[in-house]
């Protein structure tokens, strides 16, 4: 008795559905049977293809989680997440300069870092924005990292031999005795 009314509530409920719904849950589950058929084996092998089907059902119809049963609701829903994510690392990654430019760049962001060694990924970024490059202080220091032998900082023997010609220095303790 069960069954039949299970029958007539699903029956009734297609009839109010649009034809849209209709066809992606067709998609849908002939989608899930071509992987039960390829993959003759339990539980079956999703591939990344199959997961990216999965996130785009998800994001063009949420709904289409109550169809899938070869999978999750969570972990269709975790796929979609997923799918977005290494679409925008994708996307950022690419980058928008042309590769001239970036060599460009590059060889100016490490001629700015050998000239000027008290210089950090900070000093340098806001230097190249004030000619006009557009770069993250983050892509500044990636490029800083990937130098071979960053020299240190200069000390006090640099400071002293830069200026030797401006000083001056006087023995103070010869001309006043001190009791």
């Amino acid at each position: 008795m069960r069954v039949i009314l299970s029958i007539i509530v699903c029956l009734l409920t297609l009839r109010f559905r649009t034809r849209r719904s209709l066809e992606l849950e067709v998609i849908a589950l002939r989608h899930q049977l071509g992987v039960l058929q390829r993959t003759k084996r339990h539980p079956p092998l999703i591939t990344p293809g199959d997961r990216f089907i999965w996130g785009w059902f998800y994001q063009f119809c949420p709904q289409s989680v109550r169809w899938l049963r070869i999978a999750k609701p969570s972990t269709v829903i975790k796929w979609h997440r997923r799918g977005f994510l290494f679409y925008w690392r994708y996307k950022c990654k690419r980058g928008s300069l042309p590769r001239k430019v970036k060599g460009v760049l590059r060889r100016l962001i490490f001629q700015m870092y050998n000239e000027n060694a008290g210089w950090g990924a900070g000093r340098i970024h806001g230097e190249l924005q004030k000619l006009g490059y557009n770069i993250t202080k983050r892509a500044v220091s990636n490029y800083l990292k990937r130098m071979s032998h960053p020299r240190p900082t200069p000390g006090w023997r640099t400071f002293l031999q830069n200026h030797m010609h401006d000083a001056a220095a006087i023995d103070i303790r010869r001309h006043f005795h001190v009791f």
